[in-house]
């Protein structure tokens, strides 16, 4: 079996090029999540992927260009000037936790304290704060105009960097 590779694609093609790449008969997985966006008029649920711009593929030396002229596949992804391999167990780990869990938010941020946040939902919504303590999933955030500390759950991603 090839080993499974990770090919970076133009912004916003992730589907389409596994789409493209699945029928040529090349192995690929592009893990996708929903997400809620909010348009003006609706709000929808909307799948996306995990990564964006990244697709992983089952490639070996016989196969590397016709991956490679795939309409939206910019690269194979290196690491130290050698080709970013995963192993088939990390992505089964993928597959998992993506049909384990109801995700509709992976989101990378880091918060440190003293960072002016914006509360994007709820009953605070457009309220800004002061981080004032991050702690696992847990944030402190000092609200100057209510004059008080609330506790946010991070996880529920209701916080933006203002």
């Amino acid at each position: 079996m090839s080993d499974w590779r990770v090919i970076y694609v133009k912004s916003r093609t992730e589907k389409k090029v596994a789409e493209r790449l699945s029928s040529k008969g090349v192995i690929c997985y592009c893990p996708l999540i929903y997400r809620r966006r909010n348009w003006s008029d609706r709000i929808k649920m909307v799948q996306e992927p995990l990564f964006s711009s990244y697709v992983f593929v089952q490639a070996d030396p016989s196969n590397e260009l016709d991956i490679l002229q795939t309409p939206g596949v910019v690269r194979f992804l290196y690491w130290l000037k050698r080709p970013a391999i995963v192993r088939d167990d990390e992505i089964d780990q993928i597959r998992h936790f993506l049909s384990e869990f109801d995700h509709t938010n992976i989101v990378k941020r880091s918060f440190t304290t003293d960072d002016i946040v914006r509360i994007k939902s709820g009953p605070l919504m457009d309220y800004s704060g002061e981080v004032k303590g991050v702690h696992n999933h847990k944030m402190k955030v000092f609200l100057h105009e209510l004059s008080c500390v609330i506790e946010v759950d991070l996880r529920r991603n209701i916080i933006e960097k203002a």
